[in-house]
């Protein structure tokens, strides 16, 4: 009978079209679809279903699903509310992308309840799921440059991995500094912005605005903007050819932009922005350089310029124990870096493809000696049959490997631990599917004290992995030499990393330097425009790599 009536309204709702849904009063709407129901989780079933059944009608649609999320949430310890509300939250952002922020927000107030509400044994994975909600949207948050909401997440996320005693702590202490720095940075903009309204001729205030915007914040075309000609020449100059794409740059271009950068912005830039800005400086110099062919003292000159950059870069590397934290991608190389497979490197990701038994293999551009964290974010992409990753990394003088995702998927564990692989070890676990189209993060901590050495892995925020014992007993698989850098190793591709950050470093850390543009690419990157087959049929067999 409910069923029927329910039929009845959004059948009649269908009829009267389009011009009528808009008309039609919502609140009498929702109040007809939920009568009889006397919980708020059954008012959101019957919600749920009348939305589905109303999907011509967005506008109608969008309206049911949202009431639907609000009565889950309300009654979030009612059985079958979150399920409900996920499964509304998932529609609302199909059906109105334009308001994915609120859409988010719902779903954090979602897990903070299940958070609050879960028994002792659940608590964790509750624990787990909110934490990775709460980067996630805070990282929403700093990509539209709300700085002060992005904030109070990265503090809510702090307080609740120090409870979860999660390795991620020191990462997101880090990312909440540059976020409230930015946020003070955006309110000086404004107040620079006020006083130059009142009187544009002011022209220290509006050193300092331009100054900000294109250091701190890296807004080119604000900067641009608010360029007058009371305005240094060299930033009238500068500005917009910084703004230009790197590539269209000439050789003279390119070198004074590289020089402007090094000698002039970085020494003004704050600890966070100062990598950006001498990396700027180093892609200035690498097309300079690429542009420079004749082998002559102007070359020299500038491969010695940006030799200086990479030890500054270096040096920011090594303070980073301070702290700050590094994002290993930025610096990557598929030319000089991968070892075997397939690899593309875009602006926001690295995938890997397999070739053969799909084993690919990419060091990272570092060489590490001491004490340190790594946090790898990664997905499997279709046609993953299962989830296999293994991280080498060094421990002091020797190497070893996390593997999460083995066999099934559901293995784990450390190798090589006195010559055994994981699945012989103590270290091997049981731990949940590793699964397509779902973003993970593991963490690896590396501690040394004598020639003791601790290792520690987690997956998810859950500890996978704890071992302790002598740097002696660690080993790469035979016939494996280590350099001292960090090796991902999908074994069953595709797998994309998102990030790869370096934090908490105590010791030495050293940037590989940047490939010579004369020499072959030893590893083939993978093309946009070709099928993987007809690559395979056509390249050179003597010239493939294989592990």
């Amino acid at each position: 009978m409910r069923r029927t009536g329910l039929l009845l309204v959004t059948a009649a709702l269908l009829a009267a079209g389009p011009v009528a849904a808009r008309a039609v009063d919502t609140d009498a709407l929702v109040a007809e679809v939920i009568r009889g129901a006397k919980t708020d989780a059954e008012r959101a079933s019957k919600l749920l279903a009348a939305a589905k059944i109303v999907n011509e009608q967005p506008e109608v649609m969008v309206v049911l699903l949202e009431k639907a999320a609000d009565y889950c949430l309300r009654g979030a310890r009612q059985p079958g509310a979150a399920k409900i509300a996920l499964e509304a939250l998932g529609l609302l952002e199909e059906k109105a992308p334009d308001k994915k922020g609120l859409w988010h927000d719902k779903r954090l107030e979602l897990l903070r309840l299940q958070y609050r509400y879960a028994t002792r044994t659940t608590k964790p994975k509750a624990g787990e799921a909110l934490l990775d909600a709460l980067l996630a949207r805070a990282e929403e948050l700093e990509e539209a440059r709300q700085w002060a909401k992005a904030a109070r997440l990265y503090y809510e996320a702090y307080s609740l991995a120090m409870q979860l005693k999660s390795l991620r702590k020191d990462e997101i202490v880090s990312r909440r500094a540059r976020a409230v720095h930015l946020d003070r940075v955006v309110q000086q903009v404004e107040r620079l912005k006020q006083v130059l309204s009142a009187d544009a001729k002011r022209t220290v205030d509006r050193h300092k605005l331009v100054s900000l915007l294109l250091i701190e914040l890296d807004d080119l075309d604000e900067a641009a903007r608010n360029l007058t000609d009371d305005v240094d020449p060299a930033w009238r100059t500068y500005i917009p050819m910084a703004a230009k794409d790197p590539n269209a740059l000439t050789e003279p271009e390119a070198t004074e932009l590289g020089r402007w950068y090094h000698k002039f912005l970085a020494p003004k830039a704050s600890k966070y922005a100062k990598e950006r800005v001498l990396c700027d400086a180093a892609a200035c110099y690498e097309r300079a350089i690429e542009l420079h062919e004749a082998k002559d003292t102007g070359r020299m000159a500038l491969e010695l310029a940006l030799r200086r950059i990479e030890e500054e870069l270096d040096e920011l590397i090594d303070a980073s124990g301070q702290g700050s934290v590094v994002e290993l991608l930025r610096f990557v190389d598929v030319t000089r870096d991968a070892l075997y497979g397939f690899w593309r490197l875009t602006n926001k990701a690295l995938t890997a493809y397999g070739v053969g038994r799909g084993y690919t293999a990419l060091k990272l551009p570092v060489t590490l000696n001491g004490d340190y964290q790594l946090a790898v974010r990664f997905a499997l992409g279709k046609g993953a049959r299962r989830g296999q990753l293994a991280v080498t990394v060094p421990v002091g003088t020797t190497h070893a490997t996390v593997v999460v995702g083995g066999g099934d998927g559901t293995e784990a564990g450390l190798e090589y631990v006195d010559g055994k692989p994981y699945k012989q070890n103590a270290t091997f676990v049981k731990t949940s599917l590793v699964r397509q189209a779902r973003v993970y993060q593991l963490d690896i901590a590396v501690s040394i004290k004598d020639d003791a050495a601790t290792v520690i892995a987690e997956l998810g925020n859950k500890q996978i992995i704890r071992w302790k014992g002598k740097t002696s007993s660690l080993s790469l698989s035979p016939g494996t030499q280590g350099q001292g850098t960090a090796v991902l190793r999908p074994a069953v591709p595709p797998v994309t990393f998102t990030s790869v950050r370096l934090s908490a470093v105590r010791g030495k850390a050293k940037l590989l330097p940047p490939p010579k543009k004369t020499e072959p690419s030893p590893v083939p990157v993978f093309p946009r425009s070709r099928d993987l087959r007809e690559l395979l049929r056509s390249w050179p067999r003597r010239t493939r790599t294989r592990r």
